[in-house]
This record gives structure tokens, sequence and C-alpha cells, in this order.
């Protein structure tokens, strides 16, 4: 367990998205993502910004101001069975650039009452890198 006073090194801000999952009968899906940090990390801490998800179909695109981003489509309304989502981290270690990384997982499932509809969760938060500044 890492302890102590440690300072931010670095913020970075992630956005994940699951895309269009067929249905929930295959389970949480899962992706691995990578942080880069600065030398002298100890610790990354996820800090969730925002999760949001849907029954029904998302793809990236414009919408009708031409902004772009995620648009969802083919809205179902179902009765929600279950939600999760969850930002770990699995390991830090040396980079070859002389920084850090850091590993984490990223997780979503969503479900109706009987897990046959299609669904789809995006998730943003940011990695904070924490550890020990060099000598001033």
């Amino acid at each position: 367990m890492v302890e102590g006073e440690m300072s931010i090194l670095r913020v970075v801000r992630k956005v994940v998205s699951t895309g269009t999952q067929p249905d929930a009968r295959r389970g949480r899906i899962t992706e691995r993502v990578e942080v880069s940090c600065p030398a002298g990390t100890r610790m990354v801490l996820p800090v969730p910004e925002q999760v949001v998800f849907g029954f029904g179909e998302v793809e990236e695109g414009e919408d009708a101001e031409g902004r772009s981003g995620l648009i969802w489509s083919r809205a179902k309304q179902r009765p929600l069975g279950v939600s999760y989502s969850g930002v770990t981290v699995d390991r830090v270690y040396a980079a070859e650039d002389g920084e850090q990384a850091a590993e984490l997982e990223v997780t979503a499932w969503l479900t109706d009452k009987n897990g046959d509809d299609s669904w789809w969760q995006v998730q943003a938060f940011h990695a904070l890198c924490l550890g020990s500044r060099g000598p001033d």
C-alpha cells in the first residue's frame, strides 16, 4: 500500500467507449488503457468524471450543430437490470523513455431484465499521477 504525502505530478483525461454491444450475455466489457506519467510517480488514482450509458446504438458522428461526438440512435426503453462501470489501476512501471506508465482496466456492463438488448457505455475519467517531485 502506498501512503504518505504526495504531489500531483500530472493529470491525464481519458474517454473510453464500449461502442454498441449486441446484448448483455457476453458479460462485462473490459478495455486496457495505458497512461504516461512522469518519473517519480508512485501511485495513479483514477477519478470518475462522467459515465453515460443507454440501450440502443451509439456511433461517432456530428450533431445538428456540426459538433463531433457520439450519436445515440435506435434508443430503447427497457427496465434496467444492472449497470456496472469501473476503472482500476493494474500496475505502475518504468517506461523506456525515462518516464513511467500505468496500466488501467476500464470495465463496463449494462443489462436489461433478460439481457437481450443492445447497449453502450462511455466513461470519462482523470488519472492523477501521484508521487514525489525531484529536488528543487
